[in-house]
């Protein structure tokens, strides 16, 4: 008997019942046995192919996702770098004197156009520390300026300009006053500082702190002992250009 696939169902089964009693039958039964099982593997092994194929796609897109990922991240590391950069190029312009960082951090309101002895016509220019130089505790800086030339750098009262230990933090420069202090016909320089201490409830109520500079030939002193004496006996909210300057005329 010849099995071709084609034809009823029915009439197959009809045709195993009357051969599955001769070895022609029981042979018969054998092949169509392992015709169905054939037919059952190629169609199992089909879905699975289907199957790993549909897989491999899948891990394809998400290779490509990870590489996406990582040209993003390498990207992001780049823009991290270059604003890393940029920030010490700034911090760096910031920590040393220029005309450009005098003009970036100039007070308008506490700096004059004056006449010095020794100097001529001069202005002189009060400067607010940088971020960065605020973030070390440092303080006011002041110059004397001609045609965008700098002539002069005011010493620092404190180390390193920082005021650490001192009241506290700075937090701007009030007043600057011109005053012959000590009578020897050239103009010295009173400059009364605010700073935050951040202790207490009224940490953050700015307190004065004086700054004198003497005149010498082509330049100037910190004077500490009057601003020691200023400080031990004029209380913070008597601390005013004048009252500093009658003080110490008193003294002489």
């Amino acid at each position: 008997m010849i099995i071709t696939g084609e034809g009823d169902t029915k009439d197959m089964f009809k045709n195993l019942a009357t051969f599955k009693k001769t070895k022609k039958g029981v042979v018969a039964v054998l092949m169509i046995g392992a015709v169905i099982l054939i037919y059952t593997f190629c169609l199992t092994g089909c879905c699975e192919t289907g199957n790993e194929i549909g897989e491999t796609t899948e891990t394809s897109s998400e290779g490509e996702t990870k590489g996406t990922a990582l040209q993003e991240s390498y990207a992001n590391e780049s823009e991290d770098e270059e604003i890393i950069q940029t920030n010490e190029e700034e911090e760096n312009s910031d920590e040393s004197d220029s005309i450009e960082k005098i003009e970036k951090y100039k007070i308008p309101e506490q700096s004059f156009d004056v006449y010095l002895d020794d100097w001529g016509e001069v202005t002189f220019v009060s400067c607010d520390p940088s971020p960065y130089e605020l973030r070390d505790w440092k303080v006011a800086s002041f110059y004397l300026i001609r045609d965008d030339q700098i002539l002069y750098k005011f010493p620092y009262r404190f180390e390193n300009n920082s005021s650490r230990g001192y009241i506290g933090i700075y937090a701007s420069v009030g007043a600057v006053g011109f005053r012959d202090i000590n009578d020897d016909k050239k103009e010295d320089i009173i400059i009364i500082t605010y700073y935050y201490s951040g202790a207490g409830p009224t940490g953050m109520v700015p307190r004065p702190g004086v700054t004198i500079y003497l005149a010498g030939e082509n330049e100037f002193y910190v004077a500490m002992d009057m601003i020691e004496d200023v400080e031990e006996n004029i209380v913070e909210k008597d601390r005013t250009i004048e009252n500093v300057y009658t003080y110490l005329q008193q003294k002489e």
